[in-house]
C-alpha cells in the first residue's frame, strides 16, 4: 500500500511540474529533487512489505515514515498552490495591495521551499538508517525467490493446518474435471478452478529447502518418459508458473497437469487454449448442508432438532453468498449456541458476530488477507476503496470508476487516443473479479458488468486495512459519530453512513486539513461545508436534504474532481461553482424542481462526465469549451445543440430531453460525434406533440453510420424519421421505443439485427393490431418487454424465432387475447412476468385450479421455471 501512496505522490509531483509550473517558480528544483528521492524509495517499497508483514518493526516504521513523507509532499504543494490561486482569484487592486501580494507570495515560496527540503532530508535520513542497518542489502539479495513469493510462502505456512473435516461434494464440478482428465489429446491439458487447499507440513518443509532450479530439475527427472497426472495447488502468479513449467516434459500420451489458482489470468497464461473450470459459489442448499454440519458436529437428525433452527439457519446462510469460508465461520459461531433464542440473536446480528473474530473467523480473515497481500500495488487502494459502500450495497460500476479516476488511482494511458482512464479502471475491476475479491451482481445489455457486490467479510477486511493504513475512516452504526482527535490531523478520506433514516447530524471535525474525500451515504441532513476542507478531490452528497441552495463555500474547493449531488433536493447552485476548473464529474440528476443554474459550466474544461436534470434549463448554458466530455446526459434540447455539440467529439454517451424543434434533431444528427466512432449510447426525447415532422430531410439515416452505437432509446413519434430502407447500426445491443406510435410492425425492422439482446417497447410504441416475430429472427435477443401496446390483439412467434430469449415481460396490453403458441419452442426462456393484464388472459395461463383443470395456454409456458402473474382487477 505504501508503494501505491509513493507512486501517486510521484505522479502528483509530475503534474505539479507540468500543469502548475506558473506557481512553482523558485521551488522547481526542490520539487524535482523530491521526486527523485521518492523514486529511489519505490525500489525499496516493492519488497519491504514482506519484511513488515513478518513483524520486522524497523521496516514497518520506515515504510510508515516514507508514506507520511509522500503525503506531506502533496499537502505542502497543494496548500501552497491553493493560497496563490485564492489570492489571484480575489484580485488585489492598487499599488500597495499589489506590493503586499508580491511580498506575501515571496514569503510563501520561501516557506514551501524550506518544507520541501525538510521532507527530502527526512527521506534521505530514512535511506541512511536503512543502509546502516543493512536492510537494503537484505532486500537486494534473493536466493531464487522474490520477497513477494517469500511473503506468500510464510503466510500459507501460517494457515496450512486449516483443514476441514466437513466438506460438501460438488458432484457436477467433479464430473467436469474427471472428463477433462480422461480426455485423450496430444498436448498437455490444464484445467483450472479456484479454491483453498491444504498441505502436508513435512513434505512442504522438504520442498522449501530446495532452490527452484533444483526442484525443477528433480521433477523433470522423475517424470521423463512417464505418463503422469500432476496437480499444482495454489499457483498465485504467472511468474511462479513460468518458473515451474520447465519441470514438466511432454511425457507419454494422456499426461495431464491440473493447475489450481485463485486468479483466472494465471490459468489462461498457463494454457491459453484451455477453458478454465471456475469454482462456483455454493447454492443455498449446499451452504445450508455445510452450515448444519458445522453447527452440530455430532450427527443429529434434522427431525430431532426443531424446525425453528432450520428456518433460522436457512435465513442466515443467505448472508454468506455461497462463500464456503463464510459458512464455516457462521457454523463455528452457531456451534456454541444451544438454544433457539441464541440462534435468533445471531440472526439479528450476523455481521456483528462475523466481526468479533471467533477462532475460525480469525483464520478465515487471514486467508482472505492473502488475496489482498497478493494484489499489485496499483490495485490495493482500489480494493480498499470498496469499503466506502454500505453493507449489502449494489455497487455501481460507473460510479466506482468515476470515483477511482477522481481519486487519482488510475494510471494515464500510455498512448493517447487508444484507451481512456475509464477503460483502464474497467480493467482494474475485471482483475478484482478474476481474483474473487468482488462479485458480479448485474450485467448490462452490452455484456459489461453493471453492478457489483462485496461480501461482508471482504468489506470488513477493506475497512480494517484502510483504517490501519490511515487510508480511510468509515463512520457507521458500529462506530462513533465523530472523527477521533488522534486521527483527524492525518485523515485522508472520511465516509459517513448515518445511523437513522431520519437523518441524524454527524459531527465532522474541522481539524482535518488534509482531507481529500468526503462521502455521505443517504439519507442525511444538516451538512455543513467547512472552508477547512480546501484540498478535497471528492465530495459526494447524493440525496442530502439541503432545503435550499448549495453553500457558496463549495466554490473554494478548487481541487475538486468529483461532485455528486444526485437527488439532493437543491434549489440552485452558486456562481462560485465556476471556480472548480479541475472538476471531472458533475452529477445534478434529480435535483429540486425549482432549480437555478448559473452559466458557469463552460469554465470547467476538464469535465468528463456531466449529468444534468430535466428541471435545469439549458437554453442559456454555454458548453462549447467541454472538449474532454465523455458523458452528457439528461440535458434539455435547445439552440446550444447547433453551436456546442460539434466540439464534443469524444462523447461516448449522449442523453437529450425535450427536443422541441426539427432543426435541433438535424443539428444532433449532423454532429461530428456520429463520425467519430466513439458514441455508444444515445437517448433522444422528441417533443413531437407540439410540432409535426414534415420535412423530408428530417430522418434518422445518420444513425446507421454510427458503427459503435450499442444502446439507443428514442421517445416520441419517429415513424416519419425512419425511411423504408433505414437500417439500424449492426452493433446495437439494446433498443427502446416509447410514444413512437408506429403504424407498421416494428419487429419487421429489428429482427435481423445480429447483436440485439434487449428490446423494450412501451407506452404506445405501436398502434397496430398484429405483431410477428419471424423464424430465425432475433438470434441474440435475451430480454423482451411489451408494455402498454393498447391496440395489439394478436402476437405471433414463429418456430425458430428468439432462440436465446431468457426473460419476457408483458404489461398493460389490454386487447392481447393470448400468448403466442410459438413460445413453447423458446426453450431458453427462464422467466415470464405478466402484469396489469385482463383476468381472462391470466386464467389461460394458470397451472391448475382446485378442480384439477389447467388453463388453455398453460402448455405454451409449462417449460418456464419462473412465472409471475400480477392480476389486474379490470376485465375485458
Amino acid at each position: 500500500m505504501a508503494q501505491a501512496v509513493v507512486s501517486f505522490a510521484i505522479k502528483r509531483l509530475g503534474e505539479f511540474l507540468i500543469q502548475e509550473a506558473v506557481f512553482l517558480y523558485g521551488v522547481r528544483d526542490e520539487v524535482e529533487q523530491l521526486k527523485i528521492e521518492l523514486k529511489r524509495m519505490q525500489c525499496f517499497l516493492k519488497d519491504a512489505d514482506a519484511f513488515a508483514y513478518r513483524g520486522d518493526e524497523r521496516v514497518r516504521n520506515w515504510v510508515a515514515e516514507i508514506k507520511d513523507a509522500a503525503y506531506d509532499s502533496e499537502d505542502v504543494l497543494d496548500t501552497f498552490i491553493y493560497k496563490v490561486a485564492s489570492r489571484k482569484r480575489g484580485g488585489f487592486h492598487g499599488v500597495l495591495k499589489r506590493y503586499t501580494y508580491i511580498l506575501t507570495e515571496w514569503i510563501d515560496v520561501h516557506q514551501v521551499g524550506e518544507k520541501i527540503k525538510a521532507i527530502g532530508k527526512k527521506i534521505d535520513s530514512i535511506s541512511t538508517r536503512m543502509q546502516t542497518s543493512g536492510i537494503r542489502n537484505i532486500i537486494g539479495e534473493g536466493e531464487g525467490m522474490t520477497l513477494s513469493n517469500e511473503r506468500q510462502r510464510l503466510l500459507r505456512r501460517s494457515y496450512a493446518h486449516f483443514e476441514e473435516e466437513d466438506v460438501v461434494a460438488l458432484e457436477k464440478d467433479i464430473k467436469v474435471l474427471m472428463a477433462q482428465l480422461k480426455k485423450e489429446e496430444r498436448r498437455l491439458r490444464r484445467g483450472c478452478f479456484t479454491g483453498i487447499s491444504t498441505a502436508n507440513e513435512e513434505e512442504k518443509n522438504k520442498i522449501e529447502k530446495m532452490k527452484v532450479e533444483e526442484l525443477v530439475e528433480k521433477i523433470h527427472e522423475v517424470l521423463q518418459e512417464k505418463r503422469y497426472v500432476v496437480v499444482l495447488d495454489d499457483i498465485w502468479s504467472n511468474e511462479v508458473w513460468d518458473s515451474l513449467k520447465p519441470a514438466f516434459p511432454n511425457g507419454k500420451m494422456g499426461s495431464k497437469i491440473m493447475l489450481i489458482t485463485r486468479n483466472r489470468e494465471v490459468a489462461l497464461h498457463a494454457d491459453p487454449w484451455s477453458d478454465p473450470h471456475e469454482h462456483r459459489s455454493l447454492t443455498n442448499e449446499e451452504s445450508y448442508e455445510l452450515l448444519w454440519r458445522k453447527s452440530f458436529p455430532i450427527e443429529i437428525d434434522h427431525v430431532v432438532v426443531s424446525g425453528g433452527f432450520e428456518e433460522l439457519g436457512r435465513e442466515m446462510v443467505k448472508r454468506c453468498w455461497g462463500l464456503p469460508l463464510a459458512v464455516v465461520v457462521l457454523g463455528g459461531i452457531l456451534a456454541t449456541k444451544k438454544s433457539l433464542k441464541e440462534w435468533e440473536m445471531v440472526r439479528k446480528n450476523v455481521n456483528l458476530y462475523f466481526r468479533r473474530g471467533q477462532q475460525q473467523g480469525g483464520v478465515v480473515m487471514g486467508i482472505l488477507d492473502l488475496s489482498y497481500q497478493d494484489l499489485p500495488y496499483n490495485l490495493k487502494p482500489c480494493f480498499l476503496y470498496l469499503g466506502i459502500f454500505p453493507e449489502d450495497s449494489q455497487i455501481s460500476a460507473k460510479k466506482l470508476i468515476r470515483l477511482w479516476v477522481a481519486e487519482g488511482f488510475v494510471q494515464e494511458p500510455e498512448e493517447e487516443g487508444t484507451l481512456t482512464m475509464e477503460d483502464i479502471a474497467e480493467q482494474y475491476l475485471t482483475e478484482l473479479v478474476n481474483r474473487r475479491m468482488i462479485y458480479v451482481d448485474k450485467i448490462n445489455s452490452m455484456g459489461k458488468i453493471k453492478t457489483y457486490r462485496l461480501h461482508d467479510l471482504i468489506r470488513d477486511l477493506c475497512i480494517s486495512k484502510a483504517k490501519d493504513e490511515n487510508f480511510m475512516l468509515v463512520l457507521d452504526s458500529s462506530s462513533a459519530d465523530h472523527v477521533p482527535n488522534e486521527r483527524a490531523g492525518k485523515l485522508r478520506r472520511l465516509v459517513i453512513h448515518p445511523r437513522h433514516v431520519t437523518g441524524r447530524y454527524v459531527a465532522i471535525s474541522p481539524q482535518t486539513p488534509h482531507l481529500r474525500s468526503l462521502l455521505f451515504f443517504p439519507p442525511t441532513r444538516n451538512v455543513t461545508m467547512y472552508k477547512e476542507f480546501k484540498l478535497l478531490r471528492v465530495l459526494s452528497l447524493e440525496r442530502v436534504n439541503f432545503e435550499g441552495s448549495l453553500p457558496r463555500e463549495v466554490g473554494s474547493l478548487i481541487y475538486l474532481r468529483y461532485l455528486g449531488l444526485r437527488g439532493s433536493n437543491l434549489r440552485g447552485i452558486p456562481p462560485s461553482l465556476g471556480n472548480l476548473q479541475r472538476l471531472q464529474t458533475l452529477d445534478l440528476r434529480r435535483v429540486g424542481e425549482i432549480f437555478k443554474m448559473p452559466n458557469v459550466i463552460w469554465k470547467m474544461e476538464q469535465l468528463r462526465h456531466l449529468y444534468l436534470s430535466g428541471t435545469i434549463g439549458s437554453k442559456d448554458l454555454r458548453l462549447d469549451t467541454l472538449r474532454n466530455l465523455l458523458t452528457l446526459s439528461e440535458i434539455n434540447g435547445g439552440n446550444w445543440i447547433e453551436k456546442d455539440l460539434k466540439v464534443m467529439t469524444n462523447l461516448r454517451k449522449l442523453g437529450l430531453n425535450y427536443i422541441e424543434r426539427p432543426e435541433h434533431v438535424e443539428g444532433v444528427l449532423r454532429s461530428p460525434i456520429f463520425r467519430s466512432d466513439q458514441l455508444y449510447s444515445l437517448y433522444m426525447h422528441f417533443s413531437t406533440f407540439s410540432w409535426p415532422i414534415d420535412k423530408e430531410s428530417s430522418n434518422l439515416e445518420p444513425l446507421s453510420h454510427c458503427q459503435r452505437l450499442s444502446k439507443l432509446r428514442l421517445d416520441g413519434t419517429i415513424e416519419k424519421l425512419v425511411q423504408e430502407d433505414f437500417q439500424f447500426p449492426p452493433n446495437i445491443t439494446k433498443l427502446t421505443f416509447s410514444y413512437s406510435y408506429f403504424k407498421h410492425d416494428p419487429m419487421a425492422m429489428l429482427h435481423n439485427l445480429p447483436s440485439l439482446r434487449v428490446v423494450r417497447l412501451y407506452r404506445d410504441p405501436y398502434i397496430g393490431k398484429e405483431m410477428i416475430c419471424s423464424a430465425q429472427g432475433f438470434p441474440k435477443l435475451e430480454f423482451l418487454e411489451l408494455w402498454d401496446l393498447p391496440e395489439l390483439e394478436e402476437w405471433r412467434v414463429e418456430e425458430g424465432s428468439m432462440p436465446s430469449l431468457r426473460q419476457l415481460k408483458i404489461m398493460d396490453c389490454k386487447k392481447l387475447r393470448m400468448l403466442p403458441q410459438g413460445l413453447r419452442f423458446v426453450t431458453t426462456l427462464k422467466e415470464l412476468q405478466i402484469s396489469s393484464m385482463p383476468e381472462e388472459f391470466c386464467d389461460r395461463l394458470r397451472a391448475i385450479d382446485g378442480l384439477g383443470r389447467q388453463g388453455e395456454d398453460f402448455y405454451k409456458v409449462q417449460h418456464i421455471p419462473n412465472i409471475l402473474i400480477h392480476r389486474s382487477r379490470s376485465t375485458m
